[in-house]
């Protein structure tokens, strides 16, 4: 076995990552469908309510702030979304 990477359990054991799970795409299938989930929820509540904040949309997943702002970068980084004037008076434009 190749030592790719360390990874730590909950009770802080050393584990390494399997390199032959990752080059078959088990590892990375299971964890993106749930981040695509996120963005297009975040995204579905930006196409309902053009206004919305990244603090509702936060109170309304209970997801931080932190989080709901990172995937809001994500939209924008991939021409989804754009945001028209500021922070506090603007709005979202969909562009997909």
């Amino acid at each position: 076995m190749q030592w790719v990477g360390v990874v730590y359990s909950s009770r802080y054991k050393r584990q390494t990552i399997n390199p032959s799970l990752e080059t078959r795409g088990i590892l990375a299938d299971t964890v993106k469908p749930q981040i695509d989930t996120v963005n297009d929820t975040v995204f579905s509540f930006i196409k309902q309510d053009n206004k919305i904040t990244a603090k509702e949309i936060s109170e309304r997943l209970k997801m931080s702030l932190s989080t709901v702002r990172r995937k809001i970068k994500e939209l924008r980084d991939n021409g989804k979304i754009e945001r028209i004037g500021s922070d506090k008076t603007g709005h979202w434009k969909i562009i997909e």
